[in-house]
C-alpha cells in the first residue's frame, strides 16, 4: 500500500489514519499501533520540514506488512540528511526529538541519502503477544 502526499503538515492527520488502517490489518495491538504512528509521522514531518521546498513537493509513503514485520518507507526529494550527526535530544528542547522517537519506537530505523533525497525506513517486528487475541490467526 502507497500514499502520496503534498509536503505539507495538514496532512500529517491523513497519514496516521492510514498508518492505523495499516497497523490494524497486521492485528497489531493498540500500543504497537500507536509506536508506529508516532515514528511514521515524526518520519513524514521532518521530510516535509527538512526535505522539501514547499508543498508543491511530495513525500511518497509505502507501506508493507507480513507475519513477522510492518515495513514504512518514507520517502522525500529534498537534499539528503546526515543522520549520524543527531545527537540525544537536549530534555529543555522544544524540538529535535524525531529522530530519537523514531529509533527508539521501531525495531530497525534506516536512513537512505542520496541526490535524490532521502528515505527513511523504520521497521517493527511483530510479536505474538502484541497481536489482538481475536485476529492472532490471520497472520500465521
Amino acid at each position: 500500500m502507497s500514499l502520496t502526499i503534498a509536503a505539507d503538515m495538514s496532512y500529517l492527520p491523513l497519514v496516521r489514519r492510514v498508518t492505523q488502517e495499516v497497523a490494524e490489518k497486521a492485528n497489531l495491538d493498540k500500543e504497537t499501533t500507536y509506536d508506529i504512528m508516532l515514528a511514521v509521522g515524526e518520519a513524514c514531518a521532518n521530510a516535509i520540514e527538512h526535505g522539501s521546498k514547499g508543498p508543491e513537493d511530495e513525500v511518497q509513503i509505502v507501506f508493507s506488512w507480513s507475519h513477522s514485520q510492518v515495513r514504512v518507507e518514507v520517502q522525500d526529494s529534498g537534499p539528503g540528511c546526515h543522520p549520524e550527526n543527531v545527537r540525544e535530544p537536549d530534555a529543555k528542547a522544544e524540538r529535535g526529538f524525531g529522530m530519537y522517537l523514531m529509533r527508539s519506537l521501531m525495531d530497525n530505523v534506516e536512513f537512505i541519502c542520496g541526490g535524490k533525497g532521502t528515505k527513511v525506513v523504520l521497521i517493527k517486528h511483530i510479536r505474538r503477544d502484541k497481536c489482538l487475541p481475536e485476529k492472532e490467526d490471520a497472520i500465521r
